[in-house]
């Protein structure tokens, strides 16, 4: 908790998001919370490959039961990849339910887990990329996507450097609460989408990293409609232009499980050439290719439950 509060200090932001607990949070309508984190803090102590066994048939449940999700996850996949074969597509969804809930299983070790344990859970490559940028005293914004694991690596990240992140408060205030205590265990300080992008630029400035996942359609002023593997999408255009406020190196990045392994994989590439180019669609389109390979890593772990394609082109209807 020192880390973060000299981070603080360094940033003079009174944008910083920290849930307070109160007494509310004790009530029978959370209780059911109270449960889940009991689970979870019960299944920090058994095997991994336990979990993993767990994972299957947990997930099998989800994948029959939440129909909702299933259906916006087929129709991004469908729209994304339309050669998928029927046999594919269905593996690929089988996969997605258990990836998600084999990775919930983990989420007590990310929030009561030992220092030492999450460097075991997490490793770390391609960290030279990051480092060359740091002893250069340059800014770096983490360019990655809403994969499943993308806590377990902001985590691990904040064992060793500085960041930044932007996150949405959950609708639950006791999740909200928990969720953010596990984010800033170390030597993260998170900003509200409300609070827009000014605290982040200047903490990016003053070299603190930023973690950023710009993968979702919010649409607005901000958004340009560029292709997303075979689909277009409406994307924030707004990568380019942090770029150069902050004379920061963008830096591809992207957290993964690796199966059958039982830990995980947080992996940083070389960062972008000859970007931002100052033309906000070509930038965004860019963007986008990176996020297709980062997500092509490892297909079935990305978050395809979002509503990638609220927003269409013409103001035609959302496909959901």
């Amino acid at each position: 908790m020192e880390k973060n509060e000299n981070i603080r200090h360094a940033i003079h932001s009174t944008a910083v998001y920290q849930p307070v607990f109160n007494k509310q949070l004790l009530a029978p309508r959370y209780w059911p919370v109270w449960a889940g984190l009991l689970l979870l803090w019960l299944l920090r102590w058994v095997p991994w490959p336990v979990r993993s066994a767990l994972a299957w048939p947990l997930g099998l449940l989800a994948y029959w039961t939440d129909g909702k999700r299933r259906r916006i996850a087929r129709t991004n996949l469908k729209r994304c990849f339309p050669d998928i074969t029927p046999q594919r597509l269905r593996r690929t969804l089988r996969q997605h339910f258990y990836y998600k809930i084999r990775m919930a299983l983990d989420l007590g070790i990310l929030c009561w887990g030992s220092e030492r344990r999450l460097r075991r859970l997490v490793c770390m490559r391609g960290e030279a990329h990051i480092r060359r940028h740091l002893e250069a005293g340059t800014a770096v914004i983490w360019l990655t996507c809403h994969m499943l694991a993308l806590e377990h690596g902001a985590l691990r990240i904040s064992l060793d450097y500085s960041g930044v992140g932007l996150v949405k408060a959950a609708k639950n205030p006791l999740a909200d609460w928990v969720l953010q205590r596990m984010r800033t265990r170390f030597n993260a300080i998170l900003y509200t989408r409300e609070h827009g992008l000014r605290p982040v630029i200047k903490a990016v400035r003053q070299r603190i990293m930023f973690y950023y996942l710009p993968d979702e359609d919010l649409g607005g002023p901000d958004s340009v409609f560029v292709p997303f593997f075979a689909a277009t999408a409406s994307t924030l255009s707004t990568l380019g232009r942090l770029s150069r406020l902050c004379k920061a190196r963008v830096t591809p990045s992207v957290a993964y499980y690796e199966p059958g392994s039982g830990k995980y994989v947080m992996h940083f590439f070389p960062a972008l050439e000859d970007f931002p180019t100052g033309d906000s669609r070509r930038d965004a389109r860019r963007m986008n290719q990176e996020l297709e390979k980062l997500i092509a890593m490892q297909l079935p772990q990305y978050m395809w439950s979002m509503k990638l394609f609220k927003h269409q082109p013409g103001g035609v209807e959302p496909p959901y």
